[in-house]
C-alpha cells in the first residue's frame, strides 16, 4: 500500500512539474492543457492507490478466482472509486486503517489518498467553472492587469494579429496577451485561430475593447486596433483614446489605410497634451537619453496610425539590390535606373511612389514602365483580408498626385525627375510586346519605344493581390526576359504567412527541372510586416526625429530669442501629434542613410555631435540608433570646409554642401508631390495653402530662399 501511495504522488508530481516547466521553458501552457493534465494524473492516482484495497477485498470474497479475473474486479472498482471520488461520493472509509481490514495501511499513504480525494472534486468544480468561460476570463484579465508584466490587447483575432502576438510572445515571453471580439463560432478558420490563440497562452473575452479599462497602470499597455473594418478600427480608437487621454505607458495603434480614417486618427493626435509629460526632458536639459525616451513613447501616450502598405514599400525599397548598387555606382556609369512594375493593388501603388522619391539622385535617372489593370478588378488583398475594387494605378495618380503626372519627364534644373510610362496590362498579357523582345534582340524585328524602354529593364515588381498569381506572373517575366538575353531582379509581392517558400528574401524554392532557380525575391510577407518593431517604427521615428530637429538650428540663427529647450519642446509637440511630419522626416533619413551616406563606414562621436545639431551626448550613441548617428557622407557630398574653423557645417555654401542640398530638395520635392502638393501659385498668400495641399518651396533650387536651402542641410 505504501508503494502504490508513492506512486500516485509520483503520478501527480510529474503533471505538476510538465506544468511549470510549460509555463517557464515553453513561454505558456492553455488553462485547458493544466486542467487536462492534472485531472488524468490524479485520476491515475487514485486508481493506484485504491487498487491494493480493492485486490485485497475481492482476494478475501472470491478466493477461488483466478489471479486475472481479480486483477480486472479489482481495476474496475477502483476506476468506479476513482470516479466517485471526482463527484464528491467517494468513500474516504476504506483508506483508513479501521477501514482496510487486515491490510497495514502506513500513515502517509492514507495521507497522500486523503489529499488525491479532496483535490479532486476541486478539479471537478475548475472544468465546471471553465464553461463560464467569459467570466473566468475577464478575472484573468483584472488580474493580468493589476501586475506590471507589459500587457497588449487585440480588436480582433485574426491571421495578422497572431502574427504579431507570436512575435510579441518572442519578445516578451512574460507578456499577456488579451484577444477581444471573439466568438465561438463554428467554422474551421475561426477554430484554428483560438487554437493558435490557445497556445500563446491568450485571453479571448467576447467584449469589444473599447468598453475595457484598466485604469492607470505602472506597465506597458498596448492597443491593437487591427481588424478587416477600418471604420471600426477608428470608432474603438475614438473611445480608447477618451479613457486614456492622460495615461503613460499606454499605445494605441490603429490600422488605417484609407486616407478619410487617416485624417480622423490625425485629428485625434492633434488633442493630445503631452506638455505635461515632457518634464523629465527639460529636468536633463534635453541630453540624448531623455529626448529618446521622449520620442520612442516613455511616459508618452503613442497615438500612431498603422499603414501596412505604405509599411511594405518604406521597407522593401532600400533593399532592392539595382538601388543599392546604382546609389554606390562612379558618376556616369548608371545612366537610367529602370523598372517594370505589374501593380494590381495598392501595395504596388505604395511601391510607385516610394521610388519616385527614394530614387532622386544625381548618378541616374528614374525610368518607370507602370503596367495597370484597365478594368476594375475584385481581389482578396493581402493585408487587409477582404475584398477591395481596385482602381487602376493611372486613374490613382492622376487624381491623388496631379503635378507627379504634370511634370513627368520634364527636366528642370534644381528639379526632381522621373519618366514614367504607363502600359495597360491587357498589351503585356497578350505576350505581344515581350515577343517583340526576343525578336529585336535577334534581330528579326525593329526597334519600337517601347521595346527600348523594357529592354533597359534593371528589375521587375509584381503585386497580383494573391501569392499565386505573383509567382506565376513572375515566373513568365522571368521566362520572357531570359529569351531576350536578359536577367533583370524580379520581386513578388507575396504574404508568404506560412514562411513555406524560403526563409530568406529569395525564393529559392521555386525551381526549374534542372533546379536552377528562377532567383524571384519576395517583398510584402505578412510575417515581416505584422512583426512587433515594424508595427510601432519606434527607431524610425526616433530617426526622423533626428532630422526633424535640424531645423531649429536654422530657425534659432534667425530668432536669436527663442532657446533651444523651447523649439525642442515645440517640435517634439509638433511631431508627436502630426504625423504628416513623421512621415516626412523618416522619409528623409531613410534618404540621408541610404542614397547619400557610406552604409560600409561610420564616423566619430564628436561628428555624430555635430551632425544631430548637438543632440548626440558622447558616450550615449548605442546600438540602436549609432547605424544612422554615425554614419559617413560619401566623399562626394563631405564639406570641403577646413574642419578646424569654428564654423557650423550646416550652414557652410561650399559646393559639396550646396549639391547634397540640391539633392534633398529635389527628394523633398518629388515626395511632396506623391503626397498631392502642387507649386504654390505667386498671387496665392492665404494662410490656408496646407488645407489647399499648395506650398511655396515647390519650386527649383536656385529658386528657394536661404533658409529654406539651409534647411535642406
Amino acid at each position: 500500500m505504501g508503494t502504490a501511495a508513492l506512486l500516485a504522488l509520483a503520478v501527480t508530481a510529474v503533471a505538476v512539474l510538465y506544468i511549470i516547466w510549460g509555463l517557464r521553458v515553453r513561454n505558456g501552457v492553455s488553462l485547458r492543457t493544466a486542467l487536462i493534465v492534472l485531472v488524468v494524473a490524479v485520476f491515475a492516482g487514485l486508481v493506484i492507490i485504491y487498487y491494493p484495497v480493492s485486490y485485497r477485498t475481492y482476494s478475501d470474497a472470491y478466493s477461488e478466482s483466478g489471479a486475472f479475473t481479480l486483477a480486472v474486479m479489482s481495476l474496475l472498482q477502483c476506476m468506479q472509486n476513482a470516479f466517485r471520488t471526482f463527484v464528491l461520493d467517494g468513500s474516504w472509509s476504506e483508506l483508513l486503517p479501521s477501514g482496510s481490514g487486515d491490510l497495514q495501511i502506513p500513515l502517509y499513504a492514507t495521507v497522500i489518498g486523503l489529499f488525491l480525494n479532496v483535490f479532486a472534486p476541486l478539479l471537478t468544480f475548475s472544468a465546471i467553472l471553465s464553461m463560464f468561460k467569459e467570466i473566468t476570463s475577464r478575472l484573468r484579465v483584472r488580474s493580468m492587469a493589476s501586475r506590471r508584466r507589459p500587457l497588449f490587447l487585440f480588436s480582433e483575432l485574426n491571421r495578422n494579429t497572431i502574427l504579431l502576438a507570436q512575435d510579441i510572445r518572442r519578445k516578451f515571453p512574460k507578456a499577456n496577451l488579451v484577444y477581444t471580439d471573439v466568438y465561438p463560432e463554428d467554422d474551421e478558420a475561426n477554430y484554428e485561430l483560438r487554437e493558435q490563440a490557445a497556445k500563446l497562452n491568450a485571453v479571448t473575452l467576447r467584449t469589444d475593447i473599447s468598453e475595457l479599462d484598466f485604469g492607470k497602470r505602472k506597465g506597458l499597455t498596448e492597443y491593437f486596433l487591427l481588424g478587416h473594418d477600418e471604420d471600426e478600427n477608428v470608432m474603438q480608437a475614438r473611445k480608447l483614446f477618451k479613457i486614456n487621454k492622460d495615461r503613460p505607458n499606454t499605445g494605441i495603434y490603429v490600422l488605417s489605410v484609407r486616407k478619410g480614417n487617416g485624417l480622423i486618427i490625425d485629428s485625434l493626435a492633434s488633442s493630445l497634451d503631452v506638455e505635461a509629460h515632457l518634464k523629465r526632458a527639460e529636468a536633463n536639459h534635453w541630453d540624448y537619453e531623455a529626448l529618446k525616451e521622449n520620442v520612442r513613447g516613455g511616459g508618452l501616450l503613442k497615438f500612431r496610425r498603422v499603414d501596412p502598405e505604405r509599411q511594405i514599400a518604406w521597407r522593401s525599397v532600400p533593399k532592392i539590390e539595382c538601388i543599392k548598387r546604382a546609389f554606390s555606382a562612379p558618376y556616369g556609369e548608371k545612366e537610367t535606373l529602370s523598372f517594370l512594375v505589374i501593380a494590381d493593388t495598392y501595395i504596388s501603388y505604395s511601391i510607385v511612389k516610394t521610388l519616385l522619391w527614394f530614387c532622386q539622385s544625381d548618378r541616374f535617372r528614374l525610368e518607370l514602365n507602370i503596367v495597370y489593370a484597365d478594368d476594375k478588378n475584385s481581389r482578396d488583398t493581402m493585408l487587409s483580408g477582404h475584398s477591395e475594387t481596385v482602381v487602376n494605378i493611372k486613374s490613382l495618380m492622376e487624381l491623388e498626385c496631379p503635378d507627379i503626372i504634370r511634370t513627368n519627364r520634364q527636366k528642370v534644373e534644381g528639379e526632381s525627375f522621373y519618366d514614367i510610362e504607363f502600359i495597360r496590362s491587357s498589351s503585356i498579357g497578350s505576350g505581344e510586346v515581350m515577343s517583340q523582345l526576343t525578336d529585336i534582340v535577334s534581330g528579326k524585328a525593329d526597334h519600337t519605344e517601347l521595346a527600348d524602354r523594357l529592354l533597359r529593364t534593371d528589375a521587375v515588381i509584381v503585386d497580383r493581390g494573391s501569392d499565386g498569381e505573383s509567382l506565376e506572373t513572375a515566373a513568365y517575366f522571368r521566362t520572357a526576359f531570359g529569351r531576350a538575353c536578359m536577367k533583370p531582379e524580379i520581386y513578388a509581392v507575396c504574404a508568404d504567412e506560412d514562411e513555406i517558400l524560403t526563409d530568406i528574401n529569395s525564393c529559392e524554392n521555386i525551381v526549374t527541372y534542372k533546379d536552377e532557380s528562377f532567383d524571384i525575391r519576395l517583398l510584402g510577407r505578412r510575417f515581416e510586416t505584422y512583426k512587433y518593431d515594424n508595427i510601432r517604427n519606434t527607431e524610425e521615428e526616433y530617426l526622423g526625429f533626428c532630422q526633424h530637429i535640424k531645423w531649429i538650428d536654422v530657425s534659432n540663427s534667425r530668432n536669436p530669442s527663442e532657446t533651444r529647450d523651447t523649439d525642442l519642446k515645440r517640435e517634439l509637440l509638433n511631431y508627436e501629434r502630426h504625423e504628416y511630419f513623421r512621415s516626412s522626416s523618416i522619409s528623409r533619413a531613410m534618404y540621408l542613410r541610404n542614397a547619400l551616406c557610406d552604409p560600409d563606414m561610420e564616423i566619430t562621436d564628436e561628428e555624430a555631435v555635430k551632425r544631430t545639431g548637438g543632440i548626440a551626448r558622447m558616450g550615449n550613441t548605442d546600438e540602436n540608433t549609432k547605424f544612422e548617428l554615425r554614419l559617413k557622407l560619401r566623399p562626394e557630398y563631405e564639406c570641403l570646409r577646413d574642419p578646424k574653423q569654428p564654423s557650423d557645417r550646416w550652414f557652410c555654401t561650399c559646393d559639396n554642401c550646396l549639391h547634397r542640398r540640391e539633392l534633398e530638395h529635389n527628394r523633398w520635392n518629388a515626395y511632396m508631390r506623391i503626397q498631392g502638393y502642387i507649386p504654390s501659385p505667386e498671387d496665392n498668400v492665404s494662410d490656408k495653402r496646407a488645407m489647399a495641399k499648395v506650398h511655396g518651396n515647390l519650386v527649383p533650387f536656385g529658386e528657394l530662399d536661404e533658409a529654406a536651402r539651409e534647411k535642406d542641410g
